[in-house]
């Protein structure tokens, strides 16, 4: 039997391809962009159960991705962790305020 879908949201190709390979390995199934506009769409479509969401995206701020899912009656509650190098203080409140259940800084392990 499948685990539970994770959508992997990370500009970095080496960082996506690696935490993706390691969620599949776990058994996982993974949808997985650099995009946020297209995490968006895949979330509207896939209903992830579990969405790993980087800042620094290549077309739009992931806090914005944040503010859309958890703003939409039909995604709100699927959980999202932040992964990204932006571990300020300000960022990570800001992250957390925006409906984000956690924040990893990177690097992590």
């Amino acid at each position: 039997m499948a685990k539970e879908k994770i959508l992997v949201v990370e500009d970095d190709e080496d960082i996506l391809e690696l935490m993706s390979y390691n969620l599949i390995k776990k058994g996982y199934q993974i949808s997985a962009t650099g995009f946020g506009e297209e995490a968006i769409s895949i979330v509207n479509k896939e209903n992830p159960q579990l969405i790993l969401l980087d800042i620094m995206l290549l077309d739009m701020n992931g806090l914005d991705v944040c503010r859309k899912i958890k703003s939409n009656d039909k995604t709100k509650n699927i959980p999202i962790v932040f992964t990204t190098a932006k571990g300020e203080e300000e960022d990570i409140c800001k992250g957390l305020e925006l409906g984000a259940d956690d924040y990893i800084v990177k690097p992590f392990s």
